[in-house]
């Protein structure tokens, strides 16, 4: 089974462990590479979730028409080959008369045309270029023109230049510039724009980020210089070293391209559908956090020092992978941390990344809920990738899981041989599916929107895993019933399981409203096994065995 159809196959039918499972996604790609050419896996899944959601809906409200079933087939059939470029074309034009659109060029331009900045990262004074990337149907001229243009806004919204507009009469490439002057350093946004000469709406939209950071480029070059001159002696400090060597490549390629999460890479049909019923993060300060870090940890191993004995906090680390890729992961460890504490790992939803987890859930002071929790019931945190947008803990993502526990068990010294894991999504479908798998790896697991059916589930594969199960009543991806079906399967299994209802919530609400009662009951679980480690015999105390006569 190809990755496409993997993923869908996990996410549409709730599929648990022993799924039959094909090639796993590349790591997460330093830079944009083919991604202004083809469509993404990840950008074609996200398309097939909403058009399955808001077909579910008209159907519902009888709105669906009668005229669209031969191409909704079609569009599944052509998923379920995982022919992703096709499955694309097909997936934007059934949105496209989903949404109240005419069949013609409109939606072929919607689905053709992606619009990128040449850099994350600009020096002051440089001039910002815009361009336009057609995917297929390059040279084919168009039956009406169109207007692209660009403006760039500060973190506050404000509007601070807009490029000249560039008449599209063609598929083809074009490029706008707009010169940044004397703009002061920090994050920006590039608002791109492909509207109908005669219309006032936008055919296609999107929104990319940017920073301008004068001495990024010196910065880099100093941090490169710092990494040659680092004293390697132990395991510790070779793990930092993994660590600096991912960031200064991600820091770099943010120099030559336009680099970023995955919402941040969304192609503008996703934008266009996904509207309000999908989270975008934004992650401006990514890249000014990933260097802090980075220089950081360079001073500290050009001092020959153990960087893990003092850096606390939100950290994006990385380590080298059997099969040569980074792999990063995103922990918080506690300003007090102590010898063997426990591990909560969060797996992201579709669409996210491994910073997702911190970044998408925040307090009013912008600090993420997961850092708070983590040190009122005294646990390190980690999120790993998972091996792409939608890795869903299968293959060599499933491995990874396991190798980034070590590995935070060696720099923070953290007990994970049973760890707490919150599932987010498609991240709950492959916490179950890992739980499933190996139970003696987990104390406790918690699941939160898109919750699969009990259909299949083994539970007694479970062993003495607990479970909590939040059922999001507003769940337009997976009905809140099937979360209550498999928490009520599990009790008929005689596995300790909890259902937690939020009737209020929906897909994407529900992450943060679950994250206190995750920690909560993740720590009533730890309690619970300290206490029934506590009340086993002593050895001193075990009843001793009769003599034999031989002894007598």
């Amino acid at each position: 089974m190809n990755l496409l159809a993997l993923i869908l196959a996990l996410v549409f039918s709730g599929a648990t462990a022993g799924a039959q499972v094909g090639p796993n996604p590349g790591t997460w790609l330093l830079l944009p590479g083919d991604y202004s050419r083809n469509a993404s896996v990840e950008d074609v899944t996200l398309l097939a979730l909403l058009q399955r959601a808001r077909m579910l809906e008209m159907q519902r409200e009888k709105t669906w028409k009668a005229e669209w079933n031969q191409l909704a087939s079609t569009t599944q059939e052509v998923l379920s080959k995982g022919v992703v470029n096709i499955s694309w074309r097909f997936l934007t034009r059934l949105l496209w008369l989903m949404n109240g659109g005419l069949p013609g060029e409109e939606s072929e331009l919607l689905a053709t045309m992606n619009f990128l900045p040449d850099a994350r990262v600009l020096p002051a004074d440089d001039i910002l270029h815009v361009g336009v990337l057609p995917m297929f149907g390059a040279g084919k001229r168009l039956q009406k023109t169109y207007t692209f243009r660009a403006t760039l806004a500060d973190g506050g919204g404000k509007v601070v230049a807009t490029s000249q507009p560039v008449v599209i009469d063609a598929i083809e490439e074009r490029e706008l510039s707009i010169p940044l002057g004397k703009l002061p350093a920090g994050g920006y946004t590039v608002r791109c724009e492909l509207t109908p000469a005669e219309g006032k709406e936008p055919l296609s939209a999107v929104t990319r980020e940017i920073l301008i950071c004068p001495d990024c480029k010196t910065r880099i070059s100093r941090l490169s210089e710092r990494m040659q001159r680092a004293q390697i002696t132990t395991p510790r400090q070779r793990a930092a070293m993994e660590t600096l060597e991912y960031l200064r490549a991600r820091l770099q390629a943010g120099l030559q391209g336009y680099v970023g999460a995955p919402s941040e890479l969304w192609h503008p049909a996703v934008a266009r559908f996904a509207g309000t019923m999908w989270l975008r993060e934004s992650r401006t300060s990514d890249y000014e956090r990933h260097l802090a870090q980075a220089e950081k940890l360079a001073e500290l191993l050009e001092k020959g020092e153990d960087p893990w004995q003092t850096m606390r906090g939100h950290m994006t680390l990385a380590y080298l992978a059997t099969d040569n890729t980074y792999q990063p992961y995103d922990v918080y460890i506690p300003q007090k941390l102590s010898p063997k504490m426990p591990v909560v790992a969060l797996i992201h939803a579709g669409g996210g990344d491994f910073s997702s987890p911190f970044v998408t859930a925040l307090d009013d002071k912008g600090v993420p809920l997961a850092a708070k929790l983590a040190e009122e019931h005294g646990f390190v945190v980690v999120s790993p990738f998972g091996r792409g947008s939608f890795g869903v803990q299968v293959d060599l993502a499933e491995a990874d899981f396991y190798v980034t526990l070590d590995k935070v068990a060696l720099i923070c010294d953290a007990e994970v041989s049973r760890a707490y894991v919150f599932g987010y999504w498609t991240g709950g479908v492959g916490t179950l599916n890992m739980a499933l798998r190996q139970s003696n790896r987990f104390a406790a697991i918690a699941l939160a929107a898109g919750v699969p059916g009990p259909r299949g589930v083994a539970f007694d594969k479970l062993g003495d895993v607990a479970l909590q199960v939040f059922a999001a009543g507003k769940d337009r991806f997976s009905a809140a019933q099937n979360a209550k079906m498999l928490a009520l399967s599990a009790e008929r299994a005689k596995r300790r399981a909890v259902l937690v209802e939020l009737p209020d919530a929906d897909a994407f609400s529900v992450y943060p409203v679950a994250l206190k009662p995750a920690f909560e009951f993740f720590a009533k679980v730890r309690k619970d096994i300290a206490a029934a480690e506590a009340a086993k015999p002593k050895p001193a105390d075990a009843p001793k065995a009769p003599e034999t006569a031989k002894q007598r």
